[in-house]
């Protein structure tokens, strides 16, 4: 896992180095609805269904654009770098006092490709390596959070593709992501939330993020 970040960073450092050209780089916030894919249910069968999801997301990060790389005066090729992604999810049931919280911090990085018909109109699509660094489940019981269990995990990677539409320094993104951390038991120690298809110790957290923000 170490080898796995310090090549993270080190892509990172050098495709910086090298970004240039006639499109100016795109610094970016945004925030977002995200809705989560993945079921909290691998513990509690009759979560299976009835039950409410909401969610939301905050990014941060610059494109940056390479000159002389499939670059033209409408197209160029890029890096795509979210200094910070910040995921939450929640899950209620109405027959249940139960609510599953989900919370994650993230790093991406990724080649993007971007299209501009005109000056102020400009498509981008990307797929990105998704590095988490930290994520928290907490199972909270009759809204007490003393009563919780919550199972964390440190260092993830994942990935994610989307594109977004840049009209002047509005910027409306959609993107599909995927992470399965391997979430411990805070208090009990080799215990896993685990996956509700099948018997492994990974939760897959997938999902739909509907972006909004501004970009210079």
């Amino acid at each position: 896992m170490k080898k796995l970040t310090l090549l993270f960073i080190t892509v990172f450092t050098t495709c910086i180095s090298y970004a240039q050209g006639e499109f100016d780089n795109k610094v970016y916030a945004r925030i977002g609805y995200s809705i989560p894919t993945w079921e909290p249910v691998s513990r509690f069968e009759n979560w299976e269904s009835g039950y409410k999801k909401y969610g939301a997301m905050f990014d941060a990060g610059t494109i940056f654009m390479f000159d002389g790389i499939l670059s033209s005066n409408k197209t160029c090729i890029g890096l795509d770098v979210t200094y910070v992604s910040v995921y939450w999810h929640r899950f209620m049931n109405d027959q249940t006092d139960l609510d599953v919280h989900n919370l994650r911090l993230s790093s991406k990085i990724g080649p993007s490709f971007t299209y501009s018909p005109s000056e102020n109109l400009a498509f981008d699509v990307f797929i990105k390596a998704d590095m988490g660094w930290a994520t928290g489940t907490a199972y909270i019981y009759n809204h007490d959070i003393e009563e919780d269990d919550v199972f964390t995990n440190f260092i993830t990677p994942g990935w994610l593709t989307g594109f977004n539409v840049r009209i002047k320094n509005l910027m409306l993104g959609f993107e599909y992501s995927t992470i399965s951390p391997k979430l411990e038991n805070e208090e009990i120690l080799e215990e896993y939330l685990g996956n509700v298809d099948d018997d492994s110790d990974k939760s897959p957290m997938p999902s739909l993020n509907f972006t909004v923000g501004v970009c210079f």
